[in-house]
């Protein structure tokens, strides 16, 4: 059992995944809970301005609490997963 923030509990759902933490998007609303959490365990932390905190406190955090990407809604984590593919070139088939 284990609750967040917990760098075991990403270091155990990437194992469940096959995937290294760093391929993995932590999602949240908290500085001090969910960016934290990714940001410590290696993972992409994506802030969502739906709960607690708004765009314009995002950039007051310190370093360790800011996000790597600020959504409107929690769908737009689709749109964020997309774009990032396609900055790595996920998915592109060679000729």
């Amino acid at each position: 059992l284990t609750g967040k923030p917990s760098i075991r509990a990403l270091r155990f759902v990437a194992r469940r995944l096959g995937v290294p933490v760093r391929a993995l998007a932590v999602v949240g609303d908290d500085p001090v809970v969910e960016i934290l959490m990714a940001r410590r365990g290696g993972a992409t932390a994506l802030a969502v301005t739906t709960g607690t905190t708004r765009r314009e406190d995002w950039a007051r955090q310190a370093r360790l609490h800011r996000p790597h990407g600020i959504l409107g809604e929690l769908r737009d984590v689709l749109s964020w997963v997309a774009g990032a593919e396609e900055k790595r070139g996920v998915g592109r088939r060679s000729s």
